[in-house]
């Protein structure tokens, strides 16, 4: 696993902010996803779920970022975290290849040739998708998302306890 980390500016965070309330998940497509994701990245993704909890110091955001690997036949999630702090910048962590369960999935042939035919790719339910589009984050349990959140809180919060000169998580 590869860790990117980042400075956003409170603008960039309050614009997370506004994405969900803690304790919930919402999925966003493509065109949703806020800036604080690179444009060539958002360019690459289909949707993002997003997922709020709160944490010692504040809110931690994951962005999962769902992307079709068509070359390949899979599907990848790529976690982004970020803790927001009332009235502050933040750090953020974007996880390349981190390792949970669920991160890449491999779809059958046929749902690729659905796909590819059916130019509905914008529409389509991808695999490992919560069951719906928001919801509270009880309904992540056990989920490719939950365990990609899990692990990108983790990195953030000892990141961020490391800038404020704090031992442990």
């Amino acid at each position: 696993m590869k860790c990117q980390f980042f400075h956003l500016e409170k603008e960039k965070v309050d614009e997370v902010r506004k994405v969900c309330s803690p304790g919930t998940y919402c999925v966003l497509d493509q065109d949703s996803i806020p800036s604080v994701i690179p444009e060539k990245l958002r360019e690459k993704c289909h949707k993002a779920v997003v997922v709020a909890s709160t944490c010692e110091t504040g809110i931690v955001y994951c962005l999962n970022l769902q992307r079709i690997d068509q070359r390949d036949k899979a599907i990848d999630q790529m976690p982004f975290a970020l803790v927001a702090v009332p009235n502050m910048a933040a750090s953020s962590c974007l996880l390349h290849h981190a390792e949970f369960q669920g991160r890449t999935s491999h779809p059958n042939d046929r749902f690729w040739q659905i796909l590819n035919a059916s130019g509905i790719e914008d529409y389509v339910q991808l695999p490992e998708s919560p069951p719906k589009n928001k919801g509270p984050l009880s309904e992540l349990k056990g989920s490719s998302h939950e365990k990609g959140f899990l692990k990108a809180k983790a990195v953030i919060i000892k990141h961020d306890n490391a800038l404020k000169g704090k031992d442990g998580e």
